[in-house]
C-alpha cells in the first residue's frame, strides 16, 4: 500500500497536465477507453527512474457483476470518478526508490 501512496502524493506536486471535461489532450474520452487507447496513455520517467502513467479524469465502474463466479459480498459494483488527470507509477516502489525520496527505508525486510 506504501508503493501507491507514495505515487499519489509525491507526484501531483511535481506534474501537472490540464485536459478538458469530455477528451483530454492525449485526445482520450473520458467516457471509455479501449485496451489499445489504455496502453498507448502518455508516459514519463521521473527524475529517478521511475517509469509513470497518465491516468486521465473519467469516471468507471469498480467492483464485480453479481453474476461473477465466487463474487463476494463487499464487491458491489458503483461508479468512480477521477476529478483530475493524474499520472501513477507503472511499477510498483522499490525500495531504493522509496528511500532516494524518502530519505529512509521503514521496512523491516531489505531487498
Amino acid at each position: 500500500m506504501r508503493s501507491l501512496v507514495l505515487c499519489l502524493v509525491v507526484l501531483p506536486f511535481v506534474i501537472s497536465w490540464k485536459g478538458s471535461s469530455e477528451t483530454n489532450q492525449a485526445g482520450i474520452s473520458s467516457e471509455s477507453q479501449s485496451t489499445s487507447q489504455v496502453r498507448d496513455l502518455p508516459r514519463i520517467t521521473n527524475s529517478i527512474g521511475m517509469k509513470l502513467v497518465l491516468i486521465p479524469k473519467g469516471k468507471f465502474t469498480m467492483g464485480s457483476p453479481q453474476s461473477e463466479e465466487s463474487r463476494r459480498d463487499d464487491e458491489t459494483q458503483h461508479e468512480v470518478t477521477i476529478s483530475k488527470d493524474h499520472y501513477l507509477g507503472v511499477y510498483e516502489v522499490t525500495q531504493a526508490q522509496y528511500e532516494q525520496v524518502m530519505g529512509m527505508n521503514p521496512s523491516v525486510f531489505q531487498g
